[in-house]
């Protein structure tokens, strides 16, 4: 859905703030990121310093994939996940 601001609505917008969408609620970014620099540098020969947003975002997505998947893994009765 696009919203498009005009000279009618502007003073309406004036007061909404824009949320911001977190693109990875499952993880603790910084967290990730110091696990992936520590792994590079246990096992790697060039030095990383930095991790993309976008690794960030693939990472965050193979583990909702992985929830998504182990709840369709569990059997239909039961009380714990």
């Amino acid at each position: 859905m696009s919203i498009q601001v005009t000279a009618q609505n502007s003073s309406i917008c004036e007061g909404i703030k824009i949320q911001h969408i977190n693109p990875t609620p499952f993880l603790c970014k910084s967290a990730v990121r110091e696990f992936l620099l520590g792994q590079a540098r246990r096992t790697r020969a060039h030095k990383y310093t930095r991790v993309s947003e976008q690794t960030l975002i693939e990472a965050n997505e193979h583990l909702r994939q992985w929830m998504v998947l182990r709840i369709a893994r569990l059997p239909s009765m039961g009380k714990m996940i």
